[in-house]
């Protein structure tokens, strides 16, 4: 769930480029019936690789390849077969490129050519709208049939994407402290991109859970700690411990890590935290008020690391000037 509320906001920056579109663009709505009779009345396919230059179907410039050809009635009737369409209910543009570009040719006459976005999205050059495969199986199907493997590569790649943000979901919620949990959807569905959030709700359960200052910030070191592992570019729920943290005085979270054998997940949430963009962000100055010996701890926990955005941030926060 967490994944999905990150990636809806994604989405909804990138849907606002999108919306600005006139009115106009929005005219030709997806018709499945519309797609399979110019297929059914295609003679030949083309199907071109990544980068094909859309204004250009008869000519493709030099380096666009070719994957496959066929003008065999079989092929044709297939692909008619495999291309089964969810019509959207609302109008939509994927904000991607096209991986495959699908030419259908009657008598050398270009009808109209079908964009294949991450393997299971389509758009048809008359609508403007794109559209969801309704079965991604069949569909890869008839790729994998002519030794196309970019679209199930692209669909695979999602997958396991999708998989390993549930598993660093997984990961998050069962370092959450117990008091946050809750509260915790609440406190998601009120964060807003860019802005801060309002943690009070948070803090004040915490506190409860955890009377002692230092234990608090210890425990939310740890969360802090789980995430899905970068330090940017993670996901936005990540944000609420950090700002939960930047609520304590300086000192006080140095005196809650410093002298004291710190679990891999705090000693990780703590170089996260006085290395991140935030903290050098609002308390440049403060990077003085981390001992030495701290800071070459920390250093040491990030060298581990075989993020390279990780490693530059620990060294320019933590390596003697």
């Amino acid at each position: 769930m967490l994944f999905h509320i990150s990636l809806t906001w994604a989405l909804i920056f990138a849907g606002a480029a999108v919306t600005l579109a006139s009115e106009k663009e929005k005219h030709h709505r997806v018709k499945p019936e519309e797609i399979s009779a110019l297929i059914q009345a295609a003679d030949k396919i083309v199907v071109y690789g990544v980068g094909y230059a859309v204004a250009d179907h008869v000519n493709p410039s030099p380096g666009h390849a070719v994957l496959y050809t066929s003008s065999d009635p079989k092929d044709i009737s297939e692909l008619k077969t495999a291309l089964t369409i969810e019509v959207p209910k609302d109008w939509f543009r994927c904000a991607c490129m096209p991986s495959i570009e699908i030419v259908l040719f009657r008598k050398d006459k270009n009808l109209g050519f079908i964009s294949v976005y991450e393997g299971q999205m389509i758009g048809f050059s008359p609508w403007s709208s794109d559209a969801r495969i309704q079965d991604v199986e069949k569909w890869l199907g008839w790729f994998d049939a002519r030794k196309i493997s970019g679209p199930r590569q692209e669909v695979q790649l999602e997958r396991d994407q999708e998989e390993a943000s549930r598993i660093a979901e997984d990961r998050w919620m069962k370092a959450m402290p117990e008091s946050l949990r809750p509260i915790w959807p609440k406190a998601i569905e009120s964060m807003m991109p860019g802005q801060k959030s309002d943690t009070k709700a948070l803090e004040l359960s915490l506190a409860k859970e955890y009377p002692d200052v230092p234990q608090r910030i210890r425990a939310l070191m740890s969360w802090f700690g789980s995430g899905a592992g970068p330090w940017s570019g993670f996901p936005m729920y990540e944000q609420l411990a950090e700002e939960m943290l930047l609520e304590y005085r300086t000192d006080d979270l140095v005196a809650a890590v410093k002298d004291v054998k710190l679990s891999e997940q705090q000693t990780e949430g703590a170089a996260r935290l006085f290395a991140g963009w935030d903290f050098n962000n609002r308390r440049a100055a403060d990077n003085g008020l981390i001992p030495g010996d701290l800071k070459q701890a920390l250093l040491g926990h990030s060298l581990k690391s075989t993020d390279g955005d990780k490693v530059s941030r620990a060294r320019a926060a933590f390596e003697r000037k």
